[in-house]
């Protein structure tokens, strides 16, 4: 019997690089694909970079974010900050690299995905290559008395956070921007003239409810609208529907060609603004400085509860005990006066015309401890929330 499980254990031992070798061929043809993808784009992709030319140009740092589409074009405003004031191009894992096509001001890893690199503690290895990886977060973090992580909103501009985290000080353009090639422009023409709406969401607190979009649109007969959004829900009575059915840039095509931009908070509104795209934003759950952009409008529950924006709890760990009515009471006739309001005496810059925010920041050491112990935590949290209710 022992012979047996010598032999088996010595067989196992064998397969182990076999498997590991397995998963890094993986990765590499995945990202390799990735890449003949956005070349397709037909914009440079000088800002694509090895793990291996990283680390001879002298690379040592690595910068992330947590993944999500407006956490990297946040940090895509942030990089180009960064840039300005030190002369040096920052190196980033993305999760969404077609996000970062023809951005000249950062350097991003081609053989490297940011889900490659996720929990780690601070090195991330890579090709025989170690770099050091620096989280950046727009969130506050601290440990109570009972071990519990405290998560609050900062008490200013997302991407002033992120900025200020990078260690950059004086007066900075927070605004993101997404660079389209003109093929990518003209398929997005299906959308000119008209308004994109989008249903859903990722998070409770910011799902954008199908009932409110609906009476929207009924309230706004002398419009055309363009249903959008990543996941494919019922379709709007009397709209064009499209959601669930583009890609990222495709989407931002359609909404640097839209009159208008109407959702909640979340990556499609980071998108909007990236291609110079104004918004009517349901507004809930957080600060209202937080993502506030110029040309916005937002417009609040009808029914309000500050329980998250001042910070009494946190929407992304705690359950809320008002049932979300921060965005489920959001009632549709405050949004159509608002998209009214807008369309009537706002100007829709042109897509290209990148419409400067600038705000002051203070440099600020990149705090808290690593992304491993905060997912770890939160999620933790969350679930034991989750299963006493």
């Amino acid at each position: 019997m022992r012979n047996k499980v010598n032999k088996a254990l010595r067989i196992l031992i064998r397969l182990i690089p076999v498997r590991r070798w397995r998963h890094n061929a993986r990765r590499v043809v995945t990202n390799s694909m990735e890449m003949q993808v956005l070349k397709k784009i037909g914009l440079p992709l000088d800002n694509f970079i090895s793990s291996q030319d990283a680390l001879k140009k002298g690379y040592r740092e690595l910068w992330r974010t947590w993944g999500g589409m407006g956490d990297e074009l946040i940090f895509i405003a942030a990089a180009r900050e960064y840039y300005k004031k030190t002369g040096i191009k920052p190196l980033f894992m993305a999760a969404r690299k077609e996000l970062f096509v023809g951005i000249d001001w950062c350097l991003v890893l081609s053989d490297a995905k940011s889900v490659d690199g996720r929990y780690q503690n601070e090195q991330f290895k890579i090709s025989n290559a170690t770099f050091h990886q620096i989280f950046l977060s727009a969130n506050e973090y601290s440990i109570e008395s009972n071990k519990k992580i405290k998560v609050k909103w900062a008490n200013r501009h997302i991407t002033q956070r992120i900025i200020e985290s990078m260690g950059v000080s004086g007066e900075c353009d927070v605004a993101p921007q997404l660079i389209l090639a003109p093929d990518e422009l003209e398929k997005g023409k299906l959308a000119h003239d008209k308004i994109a709406i989008m249903t859903g969401g990722m998070e409770e607190y910011k799902a954008f409810p199908l009932t409110l979009a609906q009476e929207i649109v009924n309230l706004l007969p002398e419009y055309e609208f363009i249903q959008i959004g990543a996941d494919k829900a019922p379709s709007l009575d009397g709209v064009l529907n499209m959601q669930g059915r583009l890609t990222i840039r495709e989407t931002a095509a359609i909404l640097a060609n839209a009159r208008l931009f109407v959702g909640s908070i979340g990556g499609l509104l980071h998108l909007a603004r990236a291609v110079s795209c104004p918004a009517v934003i349901a507004y809930s759950g957080e600060p209202e400085t937080l993502v506030q952009y110029i040309g916005n409008m937002h417009v609040m529950s009808a029914n309000p509860c500050n329980l998250c924006p001042e910070n009494k709890i946190f929407p992304l760990i705690d359950l809320c005990p008002n049932e979300y009515r921060c965005i489920r009471y959001v009632r549709a006739i405050d949004m159509s006066d608002a998209i009214r309001r807008q369309l009537t005496n706002g100007v829709r810059a042109t897509y290209g015309e990148h419409i400067p925010q600038m705000m002051k920041c203070t440099a600020s050491p990149v705090a808290g401890m690593s992304e491993l112990t905060l997912y770890k935590a939160v999620r933790t949290q969350k679930t034991s929330q989750k299963a006493s209710n």
